[in-house]
């Protein structure tokens, strides 16, 4: 006979709470297999990305945009997720974590590979001191509005202006590490909150305003098809099958993994001994757990050379093995850069953004319009060769990371074996090196002051930012191309032969 409503009503509840009991570990099966470590929200983020691909792919008008597939399969991610409708049952401290880890596992994946060959060019010099020197004018800017902002509204945290240089020209990785360790430290509330937000507006802007350029771009004449050189990044799109491995050994892949693996295991070491040391200095031990990334670099290059000097001591290893290692790793880094994206916009809380917009949002339009007039002008007088196309990628860069650089370079140079293409990567450590001053040293002044030393700290902070910045240009002057080409107020000057 048929079941009576009330009990086929609590039946169903019955049914719930089983499924809660298994979720929760106090029932057996298989259920309990699925919860922690954030399986759940990783297999959710992947389908986010399958949707944002097939939107793509299905709407013209989005591939002609070239709108990265990573943050529109973020913006999905936000809207379906806990933030708003809350149909995809994301753990925001969850996809914390991957922004967290996912930093450091890319600069040990691009730390594993061999350096680029090569002499660096004229234009990879420039790339070295323009990246260092965008971040710089970022962060006088984002502290300047702090001091108005305290000055004519409310007092806030100097942390909220360093956000605009770590959000945009450093990704939503460090923006969310540096914000963590100064929740702790300093008193930031929300500190990483606050950069994943910041990371997620520079992602807008790379995007829109990004695509926006190129066009403008093409229009004036400036895109010129790229001569062909022998970038490093033109492998990334071949089609090679990596090479076959003798019998029992590992798969090529899983080698590399392990490798990244083990380099991040020696970090987690080298962190937790600091904190020892430091045991005394609470506060700064707390910080040194959010400059895990750049621990995470000196160990790759550590773990890179011991592993080339022992395969050289052993045998000697094929260029194309080699090669394809290095292809493997760039993989590594693309796959945990696309992730990692997608988790930053996903964690974003609305209650934030209502009760910060309006500063943040501040922040953003006159930090991101700095941003594109500098990568302009600067293009111009520092780049020799393809000048439009190396202020497509640093634009890219000083607005997101390495990868949206290289997004909005493919739209003018689409195999990516252009100068450009070649100097970025010839470049970028140089602009690690000459950046990392503003990271370990200028950042924490006006954090650590705070609230005693403010607002003294942050104009004694302006101040170096100024002697900072003097520094760079004096020194793209000398060893760069760097040449003040007039009328100093043209954004585009007519260039003497």
């Amino acid at each position: 006979s048929p079941r009576r409503p009330a009990q086929a009503e609590g039946d169903e509840h019955q049914g719930e709470a089983v499924v809660d009991d298994a979720l929760e570990g106090r029932r057996g099966g298989g259920v309990r297999f699925w919860t922690g470590a954030g399986l759940l929200d990783l297999l959710l983020l992947a389908l986010a990305l399958l949707v944002a691909r097939a939107a793509v792919r299905a709407v013209p008008r989005l591939r002609r945009a070239a709108v990265p597939e990573a943050l529109l399969a973020g913006l999905v991610a936000w809207l379906l997720g806990p933030a708003l409708l809350g149909w995809l049952p994301l753990d925001p401290a969850a996809l914390e974590r991957v922004v967290y880890h996912g930093l450091a596992l890319m600069f040990i994946a691009l730390g594993l590979r061999r350096p680029a060959g090569g002499r660096a060019s004229p234009g990879a010099r420039s790339i070295a001191f323009a990246v260092p020197f965008i971040a710089v004018v970022q962060g006088a800017i984002g502290l300047g509005i702090v001091l108005a902002w305290s000055r004519w509204v409310e007092r806030v945290h100097p942390g909220v202006g360093w956000m605009l240089p770590l959000g945009f020209s450093q990704g939503p990785g460090q923006a969310l590490s540096m914000g963590t360790a100064w929740e702790d430290s300093s008193g930031f509330a929300h500190g990483g909150q606050v950069g994943l937000v910041l990371a997620a507006l520079g992602y807008a802007w790379c995007a829109v305003v990004g695509v926006g350029l190129f066009h403008l771009g093409r229009l004036r004449g400036w895109v010129v098809p790229p001569e062909p050189t022998a970038s490093p990044l033109a492998a990334l799109g071949g089609g090679e099958r990596p090479a076959a491995t003798a019998e029992g050994d590992m798969e090529p892949l899983t080698m590399q993994l392990v490798q990244v693996g083990v380099t991040y295991l020696l970090v987690y070491g080298a962190l937790r001994g600091l904190s020892v040391l430091l045991g005394g200095r609470p506060a700064l031990a707390s910080m040194v757990w959010g400059f895990h990334f750049i621990l995470g670099l000196l160990a790759a290059l550590l773990v890179r050379t011991v592993r080339d000097r022992l395969l050289g001591a052993w045998r000697a290893v094929p260029e194309a093995v080699e090669a394809q290692q290095d292809l493997l790793l760039s993989r590594i880094a693309g796959v945990v850069v696309d992730l990692t994206a997608v988790a930053a916009i996903a964690a974003v809380r609305v209650e934030l953004v209502r009760s910060m917009g309006p500063i943040l949002l501040l922040l953003a339009l006159v930090g991101g319009l700095a941003t594109a007039w500098l990568s302009l002008w600067l293009a111009r007088r520092a780049f020799p060769g393809d000048p439009f196309g190396h202020a497509l990628v640093l634009f890219g860069m000083s607005s997101g990371t390495l990868p949206t650089g290289l997004v909005l370079l493919r739209l003018a140079d689409p195999d990516l074996r252009g100068e450009a293409a070649s100097d970025v990567i010839l470049g970028v450590t140089g602009a690690v090196v000459l950046g990392a001053p503003l990271l370990l040293v200028v950042m924490p002044m006006p954090v650590l002051g705070w609230p005693d030393a403010y607002p003294a700290a942050v104009w004694r902070t302006l101040g170096v930012l100024a002697l900072y910045a003097a520094a760079l240009l004096l020194g793209w002057w000398r060893l760069g191309p760097l040449r003040l080409h007039r009328p100093l107020r043209r954004l585009w000057p007519d260039r003497p032969a």
